[in-house]
């Protein structure tokens, strides 16, 4: 999380720079998570620290992803070139690494490509979850299922509230708000 001055500073275990809607959003969760007991937006409350996906076309994915994980709040954090090394020029980007404080999402051609993964990513309302699938289309993706609650009768728990794309290479990624969350 990142709100108040670019220089950050601690506060609850977080540090703050130029106040961002969707961060002040991002915060205000993650600090009634911390209040109430319940699990906050974090890495270390879901248990994994990162993950991604192999592309053949690092130019177009990464057009896509820019998109679409911009309207959650989530930009570059890294890029790595063909020997995994820090670089900042289009050109030679190999990898590129997605989150908020840290890369938590890496697309790259590194591995392997055509898997077809299945990503949810956390939006904060279903405003988040509209804003990922418009943008998706906008940039290339195609529609997997629009923005809705989806159904209990399908396994979904109540309050599920979700949209899917597939991605320009076919992966299927989704945003996620869920409604009852911490109730």
């Amino acid at each position: 999380m990142w709100i108040g001055s670019r220089s950050g500073f601690p506060l609850l275990g977080f540090k703050f720079r130029e106040l961002i809607a969707v961060d002040a959003k991002r915060f205000l969760f993650a600090i009634w998570g911390r209040l109430e007991g319940k699990p906050s937006m974090n890495a270390a409350s879901l248990g994994i620290d990162h993950t991604g996906i192999g592309v053949t076309d690092i130019g177009s994915m990464s057009r896509f992803y820019d998109a679409v994980l911009g309207t959650l709040g989530m930009t570059r954090r890294m890029q790595v070139g063909p020997e995994g090394t820090f670089v900042g020029t289009e050109a030679e980007i190999s990898g590129i690494g997605y989150g908020f404080d840290f890369p938590v999402f890496w697309i790259d051609t590194f591995h392997l490509a055509g898997t077809r993964n299945h990503t949810a990513f956390v939006a904060c309302d279903r405003a988040e979850v509209a804003a990922f699938h418009e943008a998706g289309l906008a940039a290339g993706g195609t529609d997997n299922g629009g923005p809705g609650l989806r159904p209990t009768s399908k396994g979904h728990p109540p309050g599920y509230y979700a949209a899917f794309l597939l991605d320009p290479e076919g992966n299927n990624v989704e945003a996620l708000f869920r409604e009852n969350a911490g109730e």
